[in-house]
């Protein structure tokens, strides 16, 4: 097969339309060898793959693509650079179809939940997945409003944990609402002002609400939620990054990792 040589190739135009947010709303990208290999690892499909073909080092990663099923198209790698969305492009990118979840799994009797109400930044909300998926939670939502779980930069920043938990993308807040009730989960806000973590004595099924970075949790979001909680912090320090706050409640609230 001669490698794409065109910037005008479909498979080219569908990669810069993900990147923008505005492709397939049921594909998520994959760049990288080692995102690839997570996706795979947990039983994604993948669809497609664009590699170079001059790269002798993808060699083993081409031959478990195509043992895997994953259609693979040589691409030239001035085109392949121009697509991508890292600093160190690694000539292989990659179109996997997006995992489905929904609330009703994810409770459980004393699971916790991670909601994204807001949140803008993906790299913080790939990081907040990330611990959602290493620290014991059940699950991750994103309200709309927000960024998306399957942003190529939130996939990234989660490391590849996306594949690994499950996600509700993009839902409504009345639709969580209503979902969360109908599940029994006790939903906390969170802030910097609010009950000490340490004397939270809720212990599930929870759903943890983060707002957006600077301005934090919306004020009606917040009337919707039984209670704030808060992480004490030394003087003089006012909060946290949201990602590093998510990796401390998690820790706390979530049951323990098994």
């Amino acid at each position: 097969m001669q490698p794409i040589a065109s910037k005008d190739n479909d498979r080219l135009k569908e990669i810069r339309a993900l990147r923008a947010g505005k492709g397939d709303k049921d594909v998520c990208l994959v760049e990288g060898p080692r995102l690839f290999t997570e996706a795979l690892d947990a039983g994604v499909d993948v669809q497609w793959a664009l590699y170079d073909p001059e790269d002798q080092k993808l060699a083993p990663l081409l031959d478990r693509a195509s043992s895997s099923g994953v259609t693979l198209c040589p691409c030239k790698a001035s085109l392949l650079r121009e697509v991508s969305d890292v600093d160190s492009p690694r000539g292989f990118i990659a179109v996997a179809s997006r995992p489905t979840s929904d609330l009703a799994p994810m409770g459980g009797t004393k699971g916790l939940i991670v909601v994204s109400a807001g949140i803008q930044d993906p790299r913080n909300l790939g990081a907040i997945i990330r611990s959602a998926a290493g620290l014991g939670a059940n699950g991750v939502v994103t309200l709309k409003g927000g960024v998306s779980a399957w942003h190529p930069r939130s996939v990234r920043g989660s490391a590849g944990m996306v594949f690994r938990v499950p996600v509700l993308d993009g839902i409504l807040p009345e639709e969580f609402f209503a979902l969360a009730e109908s599940q029994g989960l006790e939903i906390l806000a969170t802030g910097t002002a609010g009950i000490p973590l340490h004397k939270v004595e809720s212990r599930g099924p929870l759903a943890l609400l983060l707002g957006e970075e600077g301005g934090g949790l919306d004020s009606v979001l917040r009337e919707r939620c039984s209670q704030t909680i808060a992480i004490p912090l030394r003087r003089g320090v006012e909060s946290l990054n949201v990602g590093a706050a998510a990796a401390v409640l998690v820790h706390a609230l979530a049951p323990p990792p098994i």
